[in-house]
């Protein structure tokens, strides 16, 4: 993978930007391991993530759960 010129520029700035609350962010992620639904790509995906600010979203674990999340969200937003 090449980086261009500005996609370089943009992570140089984000990588300043990095303190120490991305980097306990990062480790924390660490920390909880590898989720038995995600590979080790999306494992460090998720670290990396948290290190530049991304939150993981709340996982749906079957289709089941999220046919009833999809559901209740219509019951509120009809």
């Amino acid at each position: 993978m090449t980086f261009t010129p500005e996609e370089l520029a943009l992570l140089e700035r984000a990588i300043d930007r990095i303190g120490w609350d991305e980097i306990n962010a990062y480790h924390a992620e660490l920390r909880k391991g590898q989720d038995i639904y995600e590979d080790g790509g999306g494992f460090f995906l998720r670290a990396i993530k948290a290190l530049f600010g991304f939150s993981k979203p709340d996982p749906v674990l079957t289709y089941q759960a999220a046919a009833r999340a999809l559901v209740e969200h219509a019951k509120v937003h009809p």
